[in-house]
């Protein structure tokens, strides 16, 4: 009975410290972000649409969005051939637990669309400020989109 104790204490331990160092500095990532082309997403907006000349990207986020627990989030596109849809979660200058998503395409509606289920961890230093990455990868080719969301407790 003791050692069965032991085992789950350690194991409280291993998860305890997990969680505490899921969110930590670190350095900046060498590859370089223009934050002069994220999309600045209110939570309460239909879509957050990211436009250029060749292709739209649009997210849909829930009104509310609270950590550790589940929430869906969209996305449509005017990409063509899309092999695979991703969206990354991260914190400018924080070392995140690994917070990348597949969506699956929804074909049901009359609109398709991308959809996935997704599980943000609580960072320990109090920030709600999350850069939101969506990787279309089409052929042999990456397009990224930026997008910023603020969480409000």
């Amino acid at each position: 009975m003791v050692s069965l104790l032991n085992k789950f204490f350690s194991l409280l331990f291993c998860l305890t410290l997990l969680f505490l160092n899921s969110c930590t500095e670190k350095k900046p990532d060498p590859i370089k972000v223009n934050y002069s082309t994220i999309t600045q997403c209110a939570l309460n907006a239909r879509w957050c649409k990211s436009l250029n000349k060749h292709d739209s990207i649009a997210v849909q986020f829930p009104n509310k969005i609270e950590y550790l627990k589940t929430f869906q989030v969209k996305v449509k596109t005017t990409i063509k051939n899309i092999k695979k849809l991703q969206i990354q979660f991260a914190m400018k200058n924080m070392q995140m637990t690994k917070n990348s998503f597949i969506l699956q395409k929804n074909t049901e509606s009359k609109k398709a669309y991308w959809v996935t289920d997704i599980i943000l961890p609580m960072c320990i230093s109090g920030r709600h400020d999350w850069l939101v990455t969506v990787v279309a990868s089409v052929d042999d080719q990456y397009v990224e989109r930026f997008f910023k969301i603020k969480i409000v407790k």
